[in-house]
């Protein structure tokens, strides 16, 4: 979202980009990247801090917009969650680590800074974290939710039948989850899902993403479902049309600051069904409109909306253009600049 805002105005205004690294140089942006230095990880987000201090100093910016906890900055997206919320209450750990001390001192001089006047939280979610620990009165916050790309929308050609790959049968219904942390995203609770609907319909499950997957094969085969669970691992290609190969997206993440593939999926055509600790909740108004997003609290909701949406997901779309319309809002653009 940060490069393409910057190419967005990069005819209208100077833009720095500080970073550890890139994939591709941006014509009429300026990149610096700095050093990445093999210290522990308790150190790392502290010198990189340092680093984009030093780099400031030479330069002579009106905005500082940062993405990384740093020193100072006049707006701060919040994509994760407060070190202390993520350890103890979303992790279970007693104590902070060194890296999560570290990551708090910074985010406590960044957000208690006066140059920090305004704060863009990817999901209400975030938002209600940030405002138990912290006293945020002073502060200008505008949820700015991420986009989809294009790609999802208009795919290019296909380079493989992702069907065929994964020896799933044409006409076959088709779960989908991809995470990449399936104890954390909710898989355990899908799996036993997928179980329960499999005793009254033939139904695949495909698993995308990082994840322990020999501990999960294992999981599918003790509770009977081994013939009919697919893993795909990590998916570097062909992505949009993994999507468009399935009938119904579900992400049961204990918690999640947003789920990006929650809008890839809806942008593919694909119903969703996600946990309410999912950032992307947020969206749930917009999409109540088109009736392809629901939200559980416990397994046996998502039991019967797994067993209700399979009986109606067809390729066949009919509110597609208003999930569109709703996915390409140009609001992201209007928050930073208006």
């Amino acid at each position: 979202m940060a490069v393409e805002t910057c190419e967005h105005f990069k005819d209208r205004y100077e833009f720095h980009v500080i970073c550890r690294e890139y994939e591709n140089e941006i014509d009429g942006i300026i990149i610096h990247k700095v050093r990445r230095i093999n210290i522990p990880r308790s150190l790392k987000r502290i010198i990189f801090a340092f680093q984009v201090r030093s780099v400031l100093k030479k330069l002579d910016v009106d905005i500082v917009h940062t993405h990384e906890r740093i020193f100072e900055a006049d707006i701060f997206s919040l994509h994760g969650t407060p070190p202390e919320h993520w350890a103890k209450e979303v992790l279970g750990r007693k104590y902070l680590t060194l890296f999560d001390h570290s990551c708090a001192y910074l985010e406590r001089k960044l957000i208690n800074s006066s140059r920090c006047k305004v704060l863009l939280p990817v999901s209400r979610l975030v938002e209600e974290c940030y405002n138990r620990y912290y006293d945020l009165s002073q502060k200008t916050i505008e949820v700015v939710h991420p986009t989809v790309s294009d790609e999802f929308i208009n795919p290019p050609p296909p380079l493989f039948d992702w069907r065929e790959r994964l020896s799933t049968p044409k006409d076959a219904k088709v779960v989908l989850f991809i995470g990449n942390n399936y104890e954390h995203k909710g898989l355990d609770l899908v799996m036993d899902a997928i179980k329960e609907v499999l005793k009254q319909k033939e139904l695949y499950l495909w698993v995308g993403g990082r994840g322990n997957i020999p501990k999960y094969e294992v999981k599918a085969k003790k509770i009977g479902i081994g013939n009919f669970v697919r893993f795909t691992g990590m998916i570097k290609e062909n992505l949009p049309h993994l999507y468009r190969s399935a009938n119904l997206f579900v992400l049961p993440s204990k918690f999640d600051t947003f789920g990006i593939v929650v809008i890839e999926a809806l942008a593919s055509g694909l119903p969703v069904i996600i946990s309410n600790k999912t950032g992307s909740e947020c969206l749930r108004d917009a999409f109540d409109k088109t009736q392809r997003s629901i939200v559980v609290t416990c397994q046996n909701d998502l039991i019967s909306y797994v067993q209700k949406n399979l009986e109606d997901c067809g390729k066949s779309n009919p509110e597609f253009e208003k999930i569109i319309e709703i996915l390409r809002d140009e609001k992201t653009v209007d928050v930073f600049y208006r």
